[in-house]
Order: structure tokens, then C-alpha cells, then sequence
């Protein structure tokens, strides 16, 4: 968080502090910090892995009960 406040633009802080969200299970803010990242950093060479962990993070803040009975009565 302080590298943030001396360059808000750092893309590899906002996905350490996402990783940091995401181990203490702010799994919305770890969303918007690997989100941030990917904006900041469209060529970073971490692009593979800001898109890995958004996807994990994204699966803990959806409702999988719902999505569960969603497909049931889709399918």
C-alpha cells in the first residue's frame, strides 16, 4: 500500500495487494486491485498471472448456490 501512494500507477502493486485481499479474504477487493493492475499493465509480462488470479478471486465473490439452481433450470 505505500508503494500505491508514491506511484498509483505500479500494476505489480495493485496485484500484490490483491494477492494480499485475496489471502485474507477481501475477495472483492482483491477483484478490484487485479482489475486495476490489468488496466495499468495491458503488456506486463505478469498478464498471465493478473488474469489467473482475477479469475479465482471472481469465483469466490460469486454466488454459487444461485449459480448452481441457475443451471438447473437452463439446462
Amino acid at each position: 500500500a505505500q508503494v500505491l501512494s508514491v506511484d498509483p500507477g505500479c500494476a505489480p502493486a495493485h496485484f500484490g495487494l490483491g494477492a494480499v485481499c485475496y489471502a485474507r479474504g477481501l475477495f472483492g477487493d482483491a477483484v478490484a486491485c487485479y482489475q486495476q493492475s490489468l488496466e495499468l499493465a495491458p503488456e506486463a509480462d505478469l498478464r498471465g498471472e493478473m488474469h489467473h488470479a482475477l479469475g479465482l478471486a471472481l469465483t469466490q465473490v460469486i454466488d454459487t448456490s444461485r449459480a448452481c439452481v441457475l443451471r438447473r433450470v437452463c439446462n
